[in-house]
C-alpha cells in the first residue's frame, strides 16, 4: 500500500523520527548487549571462583579421611596380640585379635571389613561391619584371596609401606555386591620378628561417606559435584546409570575419554582445569590422596569435578539472547515513545522557526515577499548587474480606488481584494520575477534578466489589464485601477536599492498626477 502524507513537513517528520529511532535503538542495542555480557561474564567468574574453592575444600576433606585411615592401618599391626600371633599362631591370641578388630570396627564405623590374610592368601581373621552390627566371621566362611589384586599388591610391599587400591565396588564370590558398596582397600604387610612376611592386613574402607560428601556439596552449592578416576570413568555423579562403567561390561563406553575426547584432553593435560564446554562451566581438580606420604604405594588418582549448567543459572547463550530480545523490545517501546516526543518537539521547533522566518520575510495577508525580502533580492540583482550586466527593473504599483472599496465594503472586503490583487499580479509576471507587498495597497514587481525596455512595457500592460478587470468579492464586486512607475537598471549603471525605489516611486506619482491608470518607465 502506498503511504500518502498530508504534506512534505509530515513526511520529513516521519523521516526524522525513523532516523532518530534507528540511531537510538542501535546505541541501545549495543549498550544492553554490553551490560548483559559484562553481567554474564561477571557471574561466570564468580561461579568459577566458588567452584574452585569448593573442589579444593573437598580435596582437603578427602585427604583428611585418608590420613585417618593411614593412622589406623599402621596402628593395628602393633597390637600385642597380633605381634605374638604373627610369630606363633595360637587360638588364644587369635580370639583376642578378633575381639580387638570387632571393637575397632564398632568404634570407627568406616571399615566394611578388617582382615588378616596369611602369606598364602587365606583369610585368617575377618570382621565384617554388617551395616553397624559387626561380627566375627567363622573359620568355615573365610575365603582365599590369593588371586585378588589387593592381596598381592600389599604383600609385595616393604614393612610399614601402605597400598591404596582404586575405588571400586565390593565383590563377594566374584559377584558385585548389592546394594552397591564402594570400597577402597588399604593394605600393609605383616612382618614377624625374623623379618619374614607372614601375611597382610587389609582394611576395606567404606567410601560411601566420602561420596556422601560430594552429594551434600551438590545440594548446597551451585552445580553438580562428581568424582572421576584416572581413566575417565565416573565414580560418582548425578546420574547413577553413568557410574562404575569399568565394573560393568555394558558400560565400558561410559568414559569421558570416549564420550568427550576434546574435554578429556583438556582435563588430562593439567592438574587443574576450568573450561566452558557445551554450555557448562567445568572445574577439574586432580587429587591423589596421601601422595606426599612416605611409604604410600600406588595411590589412586582422581579428578574432582564440578559442572554448572549455564541454562540452569540463567547464563547460557540462549538465556542471553532471550534477555537481549526482552530488554530491546522494552527499550524499543520506551525509546520509541520518547523518540516520538523528541521528533515531534524538533518538528514543532523547526515549524516555529520556519514560521518565524516566513513572518519576517513575507506579508501575512497575501503571503507575498515583504520589504525585507525585496531588499535582499534587489541587492542580489545589483551585484549581478555589476558582474554580468544583467538588466533588471523595479515596478512600483499603487492601487487606484482601493480606499473607496475599503470605506464602502469594509476592511474585510479590502483585505479580500488585496489577496485577489496579489494572485492576479503573480499570474501576470514571469515565474522568475518577484511580486512583493510593501505596505497598504502598494505592490512592487521585481523584473529580472531583461533584454530591453520594451519587456517592461509588456509586463506593465499585462498588470494593468489584470487589475482593471472586476474583482468578485464576498459582499459584492469591486472595480479598481493601478498607477505604475518603473525604474530600469541598465548595463553600465551603478544603482542602489534606495535610488531604484525612489525612481520607481517618483515615476508612479507622475502617472497619478497625469490621470492614473497608466505606467511610466524612468
Amino acid at each position: 500500500m502506498k503511504l500518502i502524507y498530508s504534506d512534505k513537513s509530515e513526511l520529513k517528520f516521519y523521516q526524522r523520527f525513523l532516523l532518530y529511532f534507528s540511531v537510538i535503538m542501535l546505541l541501545s542495542f549495543f549498550m544492553i548487549l554490553s551490560i548483559l555480557l559484562i553481567s554474564r561474564n561477571q557471574r561466570i567468574r564468580e561461579y568459577k571462583v566458588q567452584s574452585e574453592a569448593q573442589v579444593r575444600y573437598l580435596g582437603d576433606m578427602i585427604e583428611s579421611h585418608f590420613q585417618s585411615v593411614k593412622s589406623d592401618i599402621l596402628f593395628l599391626p602393633e597390637l600385642n596380640e597380633l605381634i605374638r600371633y604373627k610369630n606363633i599362631q595360637n587360638d588364644e591370641d587369635r580370639h583376642s585379635i578378633e575381639l580387638e578388630f570387632l571393637i575397632f570396627s564398632r568404634t570407627k564405623k568406616i571399615y566394611d571389613q578388617i582382615r588378616y590374610i596369611n602369606k598364602s592368601g587365606k583369610e585368617e581373621i575377618r570382621v565384617n561391619y554388617n551395616s553397624g552390627n559387626p561380627n566375627i566371621v567363622k573359620k568355615d566362611d573365610l575365603q582365599n584371596k590369593k588371586d585378588r589384586y589387593y592381596f598381592y599388591e600389599s604383600y609385595s610391599l616393604d614393612n610399614n609401606d601402605i597400598y591404596v587400591s582404586p575405588l571400586d565396588l565390593n565383590k563377594e564370590q566374584g559377584t558385585i555386591e548389592e546394594p552397591l558398596k564402594p570400597i577402597i582397600r588399604f593394605g600393609t604387610p605383616i612382618v614377624n620378628s625374623t623379618g619374614e612376611k607372614s601375611g597382610v592386613l587389609i582394611l576395606n574402607y567404606l567410601a560411601a561417606e566420602l561420596l556422601d560428601e560430594l552429594e551434600s556439596a551438590t545440594h548446597s552449592n551451585p552445580g553438580v559435584f562428581a568424582l572421576m578416576n584416572e581413566d575417565g570413568y565416573w565414580l560418582f555423579q548425578d546420574d547413577p546409570d553413568q557410574e562404575w562403567g569399568f565394573m560393568y561390561p555394558e558400560r565400558e563406553h561410559l568414559t569421558m575419554r570416549i564420550e568427550n575426547p576434546d574435554l578429556w584432553n583438556e582435563v588430562s593435560s593439567s592438574p587443574f582445569t576450568q573450561i566452558m564446554n557445551q554450555e557448562r562451566i567445568y572445574t577439574f581438580l586432580e587429587i591423589q590422596p596421601l601422595k606426599d606420604t612416605p611409604g604410600i604405594k600406588n595411590g589412586p588418582k582422581w579428578n574432582l569435578v564440578n559442572w554448572i549448567c549455564c541454562e540452569d543459572f540463567g547464563i547460557s547463550r540462549e538465556s542471553l539472547l532471550q534477555k537481549l530480545l526482552f530488554y530491546n523490545l522494552l527499550a524499543a517501546f520506551i525509546l520509541g515513545f520518547l523518540t516520538l516526543l523528541l521528533a515531534r518537539a524538533v518538528d514543532q521547533r523547526n515549524k516555529y522557526k520556519t514560521a518565524l522566518t516566513h513572518s519576517a520575510l513575507y506579508d501575512s495577508l497575501t503571503n507575498l515577499p515583504n520589504r525585507e525580502l525585496l531588499k535582499s533580492r534587489i541587492e542580489q540583482l545589483i551585484e549581478e548587474l555589476k558582474r554580468y550586466e544583467q538588466i533588471f527593473a523595479v515596478m512600483f504599483i499603487d492601487l487606484d480606488g482601493f480606499k473607496s472599496v475599503n470605506d464602502t465594503l469594509g476592511h474585510d472586503s479590502g483585505d479580500e481584494l488585496l489577496v485577489l490583487v496579489a494572485k492576479r499580479l503573480k499570474n501576470s509576471v514571469r515565474s522568475s520575477d518577484t511580486v512583493a507587498r510593501i505596505g497598504g495597497d502598494e505592490f512592487v514587481v521585481l523584473m529580472t534578466h531583461l533584454e530591453n525596455r520594451d519587456q517592461c512595457s509588456i509586463v506593465a500592460r499585462k498588470v494593468l489589464d489584470a487589475i482593471n478587470k472586476e474583482f468578485p468579492l464576498s459582499v459584492g464586486a469591486a472595480n479598481i485601477g493601478a498607477s505604475i512607475g518603473i525604474a530600469l537598471a541598465e548595463a553600465g549603471t551603478v544603482p542602489d536599492m534606495d535610488s531604484m525605489m525612489k525612481r520607481a516611486d517618483e515615476a508612479m506619482y507622475r502617472v497619478k498626477n497625469s490621470g492614473k491608470g497608466d505606467f511610466q518607465i524612468d
